[in-house]
């Protein structure tokens, strides 16, 4: 991670949690509701991130990828983030594009900018929609499954550790990388 005021916006954001919001969180019957997430050390709440797709497995719209927020402390209860929480798990830009066998949502996080992720939709055999997401992850391209942030403790929150963990797409071999603040 690189700037100290985004580990402290991010270690802000993680130490409020959720905060109860009036919209719901909803998804159209071709999403794909969770893509992959982050997860923090002080609870298992986590954010997913979802994305919206037409019947044809097309993105819906030029921010297709949405977080939510998944309340497993909560008994799953789902709930959009608050606009302080968007610091830490917003999306700082996504850019849809058509590929031969589908489509990618090119997507940098605001909180891991320097980490390019590509979300690819496809549909399958069956006619279902898909998606998964690509990372950098030790220096090769990566199935990315999630992230995990490790606070540490004290009263004043912050992030200690970044944990990127996800399979290699050439040969399936399981990655992960720690990043550390900065």
């Amino acid at each position: 991670m690189s700037s100290t005021r985004t580990t402290a916006s991010l270690a802000l954001a993680l130490a409020l949690g959720p905060v109860p919001a009036l919209a719901q969180v909803e998804f159209g019957p071709h999403d794909v509701r969770t893509v992959f997430f982050i997860a923090k050390s002080q609870n298992r709440n986590r954010v997913d991130y979802a994305l919206s797709l037409d019947a044809e497995c097309r993105p819906k719209g030029a921010a297709p990828v949405r977080p939510y927020w998944r309340l497993f402390e909560e008994g799953g209860r789902l709930e959009p983030l608050a606009r302080h929480e968007r610091r830490a798990y917003g999306i700082a830009s996504q850019r849809v594009r058509a590929t031969r066998g589908g489509y990618v949502v090119e997507l940098r996080l605001r909180a891991l900018p320097e980490r390019p992720i590509e979300v690819h939709a496809v549909k399958d055999s069956s006619g279902r929609c898909r998606a998964g997401a690509i990372t950098p992850i030790r220096g090769q391209r990566a199935e990315l499954h999630s992230i995990f942030v490790q606070l540490a403790s004290g009263l004043i929150p912050r992030v200690d550790s970044v944990l990127v963990e996800g399979r290699a797409v050439t040969d399936h071999r399981y990655l992960r990388e720690r990043l550390t603040p900065a």
